[in-house]
C-alpha cells in the first residue's frame, strides 16, 4: 500500500511540475512582448497620442470620400466621351478635330493616373497604419495579462483595458477605410480599361493615316478632264473606280452634302443641340452689340487721307450683320470639343 501512495504522490509531483513549467513558458513570453511595468504609464500616452493622430484626420475619411464623389464624376464624363466617340469614324474626322480628341482625351487619362496613385499612396499608408495597431494590441493584451498576474493597481488593469478598447475601435475604422480603398482602386481600374481602349483606337487610326499620307486614292489633277480613259493607280485599293465612274466619284468626294459627311455632322448636331443653342443665342447679343456700336459711329466720317487700317475699319463697320455673324462663327473654338468636316 505504502508503495501505491508513493507512486501516487510521484504522479502528482510531477503533473504539478510540468504545468508550472509550462505556465513559466506562457509567462515568459508574455512578459517578452508585454511593456515594462515601471514604463506602462508614459506607454499609454505614447499610444494615445497616435490615436488622436487618427482622429485629427478622421481616419482619412474625408479624403475617402471626397475621392469616391470625384471619381463618380470623372467616371460619368468619360463614359459620356467614350459613348460619342463610339459613334464616330475616326478615319474620316479631320486631322484637327482628331488631335483635338486626343488632347481632350490624354487630360482624361492624366487625371486618372493622378487619381490612381493618390488612392494607391492612401491604401499603402493604411495598410501600414493597420499592420502598426495590430502589434500594438498585441503588445498591450500581453501588458493586460502581465498585469492581472502581478496584482498590479486596478487603476492601471483599468487604463489599460480602456486602451485596449480605443485601439479595437480604430482598427475597424483602418479596415473599414481599406475595404473602401480597394471598392476606389477597383472602379479607377474600370475607367483605366475604357481608356485603353480610345488609345488603342487612335493608336491605330494614326497608324493608318501615316499609311496612306502618300496613296492616291483620286485621280491627278492634269487627267480629271480625261474621265473616259483615266483609271486609279494600281496601289489604291480604297476606291476600286472604273473608267466611266472616276469623274463622278471625283465630284461626289469635293460635295460636302454626301451622305457620310452628313450623317456625321447630324450625330454632332444631336448630341450638341444644348451649346448649339447658346451658340445662337450668343450670335444674336453679338449682333445686337454690333448694330448698337454702328449707330453710336454712324456720324463719324473719314479724314481726306485715310490710313489703311482707318479704312479697313470702316469697311467692317459697314457691314455690322455680316461681322457679328463671322466673329459668332469663331465662338466654336471655345464651344466644341471637335466640329466636323461639314
Amino acid at each position: 500500500m505504502s508503495s501505491k501512495y508513493f507512486l501516487l504522490f510521484f504522479l502528482l509531483l510531477f503533473s504539478t511540475l510540468s504545468m508550472a513549467q509550462d505556465e513559466t513558458e506562457i509567462d515568459s513570453a508574455t512578459a517578452a512582448l508585454a511593456v515594462d511595468l515601471t514604463q506602462v504609464s508614459q506607454e499609454i500616452e505614447v499610444t494615445r497620442s497616435v490615436l488622436r493622430e487618427y482622429e485629427s484626420t478622421d481616419f482619412d475619411d474625408a479624403v475617402i470620400k471626397n475621392y469616391d464623389s470625384l471619381i463618380i464624376i470623372k467616371s460619368k464624363i468619360i463614359s459620356k466621351d467614350f459613348e460619342r466617340i463610339e459613334k464616330l469614324n475616326l478615319s474620316t474626322i479631320s486631322k484637327v478635330s482628331l488631335d483635338g480628341l486626343i488632347s481632350s482625351w490624354s487630360l482624361h487619362k492624366q487625371e486618372v493616373n493622378t487619381g490612381f496613385e493618390t488612392i494607391r499612396s492612401l491604401f499603402e499608408k493604411t495598410h501600414n497604419e493597420l499592420d502598426g495597431l495590430r502589434e500594438s494590441i498585441k503588445k498591450w493584451k500581453a501588458t493586460a495579462e502581465v498585469l492581472e498576474l502581478t496584482d498590479a493597481p486596478k487603476e492601471m488593469q483599468e487604463k489599460v483595458k480602456l486602451l485596449l478598447l480605443d485601439l479595437e475601435t480604430v482598427k475597424t475604422r483602418l479596415k473599414y477605410n481599406l475595404s473602401e480603398l480597394t471598392l476606389l482602386e477597383s472602379s479607377i481600374s474600370d475607367i483605366e480599361l475604357i481608356i485603353s481602349e480610345v488609345d488603342g483606337r487612335f493608336e491605330v487610326t494614326l497608324e493608318e493615316r501615316s499609311k496612306d499620307v502618300f496613296k492616291q486614292n483620286l485621280p491627278v489633277i492634269w487627267k480629271l478632264e480625261a474621265f473616259t480613259n483615266d483609271t486609279l493607280a494600281p496601289d489604291s485599293a480604297e476606291l476600286a473606280l472604273t473608267a466611266n465612274d472616276t469623274g463622278k466619284t471625283f465630284f461626289s468626294y469635293l460635295n460636302p452634302w454626301n451622305a457620310q459627311k452628313l450623317k456625321v455632322s447630324t450625330d454632332f448636331i444631336d448630341s450638341h443641340q444644348n451649346v448649339i443653342y447658346f451658340h445662337i443665342i450668343l450670335w444674336i447679343l453679338t449682333v445686337l452689340v454690333s448694330l448698337k456700336f454702328g449707330r453710336k459711329v454712324k456720324g463719324e466720317t473719314l479724314p481726306k487721307t485715310p490710313t489703311f487700317p482707318q479704312i479697313a475699319f470702316e469697311e467692317v463697320r459697314s457691314e455690322l450683320f455680316l461681322t457679328a455673324t463671322y466673329i459668332s462663327i469663331l465662338y466654336a473654338i471655345l464651344l466644341y470639343e471637335f466640329i466636323p468636316i461639314l
